[in-house]
């Protein structure tokens, strides 16, 4: 789930919301943070304030995957 707004600063922020619901460990949890943030890193995007907010069994979903959405999904964002 990503809630997107206009950036109150000259370059894209993100935000990050990772709840107990996404994963009851904490390793799990930091990875799913880790990932987004390395997508973030690497995305060309215009000066947006992005959140995400993981949903419960993201933990359960494999790296390459949640990978694969997040740049999908910033992708479109950058259109």
């Amino acid at each position: 789930f990503t809630l997107v707004a206009a950036a109150g600063s000259e370059r894209p922020r993100l935000g990050l919301a990772v709840g107990r619901k996404a994963s009851s460990h904490a390793v799990v949890r930091n990875r799913i943070k880790r990932i987004t943030r390395d997508v973030f890193r690497h995305t060309q995007l215009p000066a947006l304030d992005i959140v995400v907010v993981a949903r419960a069994g993201l933990g359960n979903v494999p790296r390459a995957l949640l990978r694969a959405d997040l740049e999908a999904a910033l992708t479109r964002l950058n259109s």
